[in-house]
């Protein structure tokens, strides 16, 4: 009877030590994963231990003096621990508070900004186009005759003019795009119309004879269905921008329908870009934009609002550039037509 009673009780014992070390090993484990990084891993392995101490010892471990001042300590510590985590709960609540204020401390500084230029523009714009008219009429001799020094004083004039007549229209449109205000419309669209219309806006900004353009049509237009003036917009800015590249030699424009798509490529054989101008970003609009030709590296608003219209379209930028070899960019959109 007394035989069976040791063994019934070693078996007891047994099953408590197997109880006790995997619990510990559960315990510190769970302690690392919570409390690593504070403590590091040896304060877990020490945990291990102290569990497993417990449980070989020969008599009831729970009254050792020795051994419950290293669970007062370990209950120290997890109460300290469980205070710095509320603490930093706390200024993670801040923080968060902090960007959430922030976020909307620049969304009305945008909105502000967005108001300001779009009023600008405005009152800019009606002078402006009386200066471009009256320089015009004057140049046509409608208030006498001028001499031909005086004449390209004008032209100059004229030319400036529409220059900041663009720039002016490129930062409305900019402003729009970042309240989420700047719409296309989809119809049907004359696209020899458009190809046309923006060639002829060269002609403000190549005034040497050393520069030929080149139209490269298909022989049948293709049917397109786009936001016509936009992308009139859009196709007039990427020129303009090849045709300050360039002092000789050619700006070809290229139509080539695809199945579904329609490239236009307009090729340069202007000054070309280094890798470092080509990786160049367009101003920080809010969309994510092809590195696009951007002269000496400053911001060029008319690309910006040129990519965002492709990019409403549906479709794609590509550059391609060498230095000392010109520019392509090819441009990529769905016809629309099925």
């Amino acid at each position: 009877m007394k035989n069976n009673h040791n063994a019934a009780f070693h078996q007891a014992k047994k099953n408590l030590l197997l109880t006790l070390v995997s619990g510990g090993i559960v315990a510190a484990v769970l302690f690392y994963w919570l409390l690593g990084p504070a403590y590091g891993i040896g304060t877990a392995v020490g945990v291990l231990l102290s569990l497993v101490i417990i449980a070989l010892s020969p008599t009831p471990s729970l009254h050792n003096p020795q051994q419950q001042q290293q669970i007062d300590q370990l209950q120290t510590s997890l109460t300290q621990r469980e205070s710095q985590l509320a603490q930093l709960k706390r200024e993670l609540q801040q923080a968060q508070e902090m960007v959430k204020k922030g976020e909307e401390t620049a969304v009305l500084d945008r909105t502000a900004r967005n108001r300001f230029w779009r009023h600008v523009s405005h009152e800019l714009r009606t002078p402006l186009n009386g200066v471009i008219n009256f320089s015009h009429m004057i140049g046509l001799g409608f208030y006498g005759d001028v001499t031909p020094k005086q004449n390209n004083y004008l032209s100059r004039i004229e030319q400036s003019g529409w220059f900041l007549l663009t720039m002016l229209n490129d930062l409305s449109d900019l402003a729009k795009i970042e309240s989420d205000e700047f719409q296309i419309s989809l119809t049907p669209t004359d696209l020899q119309s458009v190809c046309e219309e923006s060639l002829a806006t060269l002609n403000s900004v190549i005034t040497d004879d050393d520069v030929r353009i080149i139209r490269d049509y298909p022989d049948t237009w293709p049917q397109l269905t786009a936001d016509e003036r936009r992308l009139k917009q859009a196709l007039s800015n990427l020129l303009r921008n090849a045709a300050k590249q360039i002092e000789e030699g050619y700006i070809a424009l290229r139509v080539q329908p695809e199945p579904a798509w329609l490239q236009l490529i307009i090729e340069d054989t202007g000054e070309g870009m280094t890798p470092q101008q080509q990786a160049a970003l367009f101003p920080d609009i809010g969309i994510k934009q092809p590195p696009l030709m951007v002269q000496e590296e400053k911001p060029n608003f008319g690309l910006a609002v040129a990519a965002k219209i492709i990019e409403m379209h549906g479709g794609s930028i590509q550059l391609k550039s060498e230095k000392g070899r010109g520019t392509i960019l090819t441009i990529r959109i769905p016809t629309g037509s099925t």
